[in-house]
């Protein structure tokens, strides 16, 4: 009797431990349920962030008020900074040949040792480019930036028979744009002037001018 009495109390042991065991067992896997199905249930949409704006290359510009390019003795100037130390300077040199009994007017541009201009060296001339057209800060085309030049961008050749001609890729053009590029501590700046040669008034005119906000990055002439 007491052999049965132990037997069927080792049966109800057993059964709790399994029923305890179970329901453990159920518990854990509940657990577990409610946890992914929560997580899945409260998470948020995904946020993409934006992308950022991009940086729009803006010239800080000068109206120069169609001014003339004066005649030697006098000079034009372009100072962005208003230092007294012109990035540009322009005027008109006069050459006498008494040789070959020719003169010569030259409408020339001048810059200082931190103003490069692009030249073409196998001519000594400058592009006139179009509005809108962006230009390079390495050399491109046949062009190579020079530091410190001066050159002439029209000229007028007279003899003393009153015949005459004119020479220069920048005769007779109408709101071209001259460019350039400065120098300062944290790379190259790029700008541009806007300039017109009337031949028949013999005048060479300066419109406006801009210069990049932003070093080492390229823009458009005129804007």
């Amino acid at each position: 009797m007491a052999h049965t009495n132990r037997a069927q109390l080792g049966k109800r042991k057993a059964i709790r431990f399994l029923l305890s065991s179970s329901a453990e067992g159920i518990f854990w896997i509940l657990l577990f349920l409610f946890i992914v199905t929560t997580s899945s249930c409260t998470k948020g949409p995904v946020i993409v962030p934006p992308a950022p704006a991009p940086v729009e290359n803006l010239t800080r510009q000068i109206d120069l008020g169609n001014k003339e390019i004066p005649f030697w003795g006098s000079i034009a100037i372009i100072d962005f900074d208003g230092d007294r130390f012109p990035e540009l300077i322009f005027e008109i040199l006069p050459l006498g040949d008494p040789i070959v009994l020719r003169d010569r007017w030259l409408w020339q541009v001048k810059t200082t040792r931190f103003t490069a201009l692009p030249i073409n060296p196998n001519v000594d001339q400058v592009p006139a480019l179009n509005e809108g057209e962006v230009f390079s800060l390495n050399d491109f085309d046949v062009y190579e930036w020079y530091l410190g030049n001066t050159i002439t961008l029209f000229e007028k050749i007279t003899y003393p028979n009153d015949h005459y001609w004119w020479e220069g890729n920048w005769k007779g053009v109408s709101h071209k744009f001259l460019p350039f590029k400065v120098l300062r501590a944290d790379g190259y700046y790029a700008g541009w002037v806007e300039i017109s040669s009337d031949l028949e008034a013999k005048k060479g005119y300066l419109h406006r001018a801009g210069i990049s906000k932003l070093p080492n990055t390229p823009v458009k002439a005129g804007f």
